[in-house]
C-alpha cells in the first residue's frame, strides 16, 4: 500500500490538495435522508377518516347555530372525504345536519 502525500498548489494562496480515488467518491447518498415509503405507511399518513367525519360532524352541529352559510357548507364538503375513506355513517349524517342546516338558513334569510 502506498501512501499519497497532499500535494500543495498555491492557488491565490490557498492550498488544494490532490485526492487518492478512495477519497473522491460521491457522498452525496450518505448525506440525504432516505426517503422511500413503505406502501403499509402510507396508510398511516395525514388524518384518520374517523376524525375527519367527527369534525365534520361536529361542524354541521355547530352550524344549526352560529354561522351556517358557512359552516354548514364547510362540515358537507369536509364529509366527502371521510364517506370516501370508508367513514359513511358519520360521513352520512354530517352531510344530512348540514344540509338541513344550509335549508333553514336559505329557507328563512328572506324572512330575516
Amino acid at each position: 500500500m502506498s501512501e499519497h502525500k497532499p500535494k500543495n498548489d498555491n492557488h491565490g494562496g490557498k492550498e488544494t490538495k490532490d485526492l487518492t480515488d478512495e477519497q473522491q467518491e460521491e457522498t452525496a447518498a450518505e448525506l440525504v435522508p432516505d426517503f422511500t415509503v413503505e406502501e403499509s405507511n402510507r396508510a398511516n399518513e395525514g388524518f384518520s377518516p374517523r376524525m375527519i367525519a367527527y369534525t365534520s360532524l361536529a361542524l354541521g352541529i355547530v352550524s344549526l347555530f352560529v354561522l351556517p352559510g358557512i359552516l354548514g357548507i364547510a362540515g358537507a364538503l369536509l364529509s366527502i372525504p371521510a364517506m370516501i375513506r370508508g367513514e359513511k355513517l358519520i360521513g352520512g349524517w354530517a352531510v344530512s345536519i348540514a344540509a338541513f342546516s344550509l335549508f333553514l338558513h336559505y329557507f328563512f334569510l328572506p324572512f330575516i
